[in-house]
Order: structure tokens, then sequence, then C-alpha cells
């Protein structure tokens, strides 16, 4: 996997357009995870001296609603949600990382600098 560089990417998904989301979906549900205790994992997975995501998703609720969650995700394999919940992926977590790299790449627009 070639990295490529830090900085803010932006993708952005039109209401009841699936089929730039469900790419991405099947990379994350392409592997299992287990609930994984903080007591073993640093909460901040962003320091462990490798590449990590840090998304912040938006969406809108059944009401109309915007709210938003977010979800870290390292080369490890960890994965924390909204800065409670710590997940692990079971196995092939470097495939993952690395499909998904290769997919936010090719689908995002680097955002500029502020």
């Amino acid at each position: 996997m070639k990295w490529m560089g830090r900085g803010a990417y932006e993708i952005k998904f039109e209401d009841n357009k699936t089929e730039k989301i469900n790419p991405w979906m099947s990379i994350l549900d392409s592997v299992s995870y287990t609930r994984s205790p903080r007591s073993f994992v640093s909460r901040n997975i962003r320091n462990d001296g490798g590449a990590t995501f840090a998304f912040i998703i938006f969406y809108r609720d059944r009401n109309g609603e915007l709210n938003d969650y977010s979800l870290d995700m390292n080369q490890k394999g960890y994965l924390l949600r909204d800065e409670r919940k710590m997940y692990k992926m079971v196995e092939q977590e470097t495939e993952v990382f690395n499909s998904l790299s290769t997919w936010l790449f090719e689908n995002s627009t680097q955002m500029p600098n502020s």
C-alpha cells in the first residue's frame, strides 16, 4: 500500500444513492468484529505509529434531522466509535485497511488546508 499522505478528504453521498456507498460498506462487512475492552488498547488508536483513518459521518435521520458520529480505524484492525465503543477485526486487518485506503483515495476529494 502506498500511503497517500496526511490531510482531510471528503466524500459526499447523495440521498438514496447507494451505488457509491455500497462498495465502502462491502469492504467493512468483509470481516467480523469483536468488542474489545479498552483496558487492552489505548483509547487513542490514532497514535499507534501507523496509518489511521478518522471518519466523521454526517447523516439525516428519518425526520430529516442532521446527526453525526465518529469512527476511527487503524492498521492493526481496531475501530473506535464515538470514542466509546472499541471493536477489533477478527482477521485480515491489513487487507481490509488496504482495500479501504484504495477505495477512499479513488472516491474522495482532498480538502484544501485551512
